[in-house]
């Protein structure tokens, strides 16, 4: 509660003094030191938590992934979301994923954030149309001025038969001057690279 409200010290102090830390207790301070940009006072609670052995769960994972949002930690966040379920035998959610996406967004790595909604299990975005909506709002937050966060949203309108909604990003790139960058394809011909 006091980390919510920005009291870190006062959370802190608390968190220390519990006889007994749990799942939530650490949970709770790392997502709150996250939240409150305190990026590697959330990491090295995390790194203790480990030492000590407590289970860490999917929403712990929340709480470090937005940690390393907030520090702009891309291999950091990159190597926690992938040891999720290497390590820890925990499957990456549509929240992990959104912070994730939302890390590589914010670095400019557009074309990794295009691969990554593509992995996104279908079982997770069948019906979460909203989820891969606000993602790809949030790139083109980010960069407006990227024509691949605009084609991204446009493509996940599309996904979901919103033509409308399609049409309408089509419209705000022309309006802001935004064109899409025409694809080419490379192929070796007798040692030499030709571009179409």
């Amino acid at each position: 509660m006091y980390a919510k409200c920005g009291c870190i010290e006062k959370a802190l102090e608390i968190f220390y003094g519990l006889s007994e830390r749990d799942t939530a207790s650490w949970t709770s301070i790392i997502y709150g030191l996250a939240v409150n940009g305190e990026t590697s006072k959330a990491l090295e609670l995390f790194s203790e938590m480990k030492r000590t052995k407590e289970k860490t769960d999917d929403i712990t994972f929340i709480g470090v992934l937005s940690a390393c949002n907030h520090g702009r930690l891309v291999e950091e966040g990159r190597r926690i979301f992938d040891s999720m379920s290497k390590v820890y035998q925990i499957e990456q959610k549509l929240e992990h994923y959104s912070c994730l996406i939302h890390l590589l967004g914010r670095a400019g790595l557009l074309a990794e954030v295009e691969k990554l909604i593509d992995d996104i299990p279908s079982k997770d975005l069948y019906g979460n149309v909203e989820m891969r909506e606000r993602m790809a709002q949030q790139l083109v937050e980010i960069e407006s001025s990227d024509s691949s966060s605009h084609t991204l949203l446009a493509n996940i309108y599309a996904f979901a038969d919103s033509w409308e909604d399609v049409t309408k990003v089509g419209a705000k790139m022309k309006d802001l001057g935004v064109r899409k960058v025409p694809g080419c394809s490379s192929i070796k011909v007798n040692g030499a690279i030709t571009r179409q």
